[in-house]
């Protein structure tokens, strides 16, 4: 989803539960509409709608909104949510299979192609050499120093785990971007202090902080800048020297 919709998706979001909300506090709803349409499963289907929408990987935010329907269907029946899990749950361990297998066909290229993602859990740094990374770090974490002297960008997704992408060691070319995207997790991007960060990121229930020393700027022939994108939703994105 390009930065502009995104933004959009998320502010109309906003907006519409600050006018729900608004309406709650002023009685205009039934007791009955609150409990079921008011309700924490119904959250857990915006939240899991909103991953989907701005996450490249769609299988957790899918899951979220099926998980939310799940229960809102069994408060709304007054069904056992507990016996449904029981009888469907392989159904997500398939589904999770062959997300795995599709995301890392996506990812993963030769270095000609200049795009790599990662496999396994890494507990220490690994050091990065091709030009583009993508990363999806889901339940996980990843540490990626990036040693490339002509480096595009990465694309970043943090769902509940942790990244952290080193580029002291790397040259940047000159339109690089990187595109975090965190939902419950945290990125952390460590840049020299002189480069000229752009930061077009967006945050919901999450922020970005932009913590590095300052020091002495560059010259004009000299400056590096570097775009960061992204969207951090109950989590952040730290850059720091």
């Amino acid at each position: 989803m390009k930065q502009f919709s995104r933004r959009f998706f998320v502010g109309f979001v906003l907006i519409l539960l600050g006018l729900v909300f608004t309406l709650k506090n002023l009685d205009v709803f039934s007791w009955e509409f609150e409990y079921y349409f008011l309700s924490w499963p119904v959250l857990l289907v915006v939240v899991g709608l909103i991953i989907t929408f701005t996450s490249q990987s769609k299988f957790w935010g899918m899951s979220i909104v099926i998980v939310g329907l799940i229960f809102f269907t069994a408060r709304f029946y007054d069904y056992s949510a507990g016996e449904i899990f029981r009888d469907i749950w392989p159904i997500f361990v398939i589904l999770l299979g062959i997300s795995i297998i599709f995301d890392h066909k996506r990812g993963k290229k030769n270095k000609n192609g200049r795009c790599c993602s990662a496999e396994g859990f890494e507990g220490g740094w690994v050091d990065f050499e091709d030009d583009f990374l993508d990363l999806s770090t889901v339940f996980t974490g990843y540490k990626r120093r990036i040693i490339s002297q002509n480096f595009k960008g990465a694309k970043i997704s943090t769902i509940f785990g942790g990244t952290v992408l080193d580029l002291t060691k790397a040259k940047v070319s000159p339109y690089c971007v990187i595109e975090c995207d965190t939902i419950f997790g945290g990125t952390e991007l460590i840049i020299p202090s002189a480069w000229k960060v752009i930061n077009q990121t967006s945050a919901m229930f999450g922020g970005v902080a932009d913590e590095r020393r300052k020091s002495a700027p560059l010259s004009n022939e000299e400056e590096v800048k570097l775009t960061v994108k992204g969207f951090a939703m109950f989590g952040g994105i730290e850059i720091k020297s």
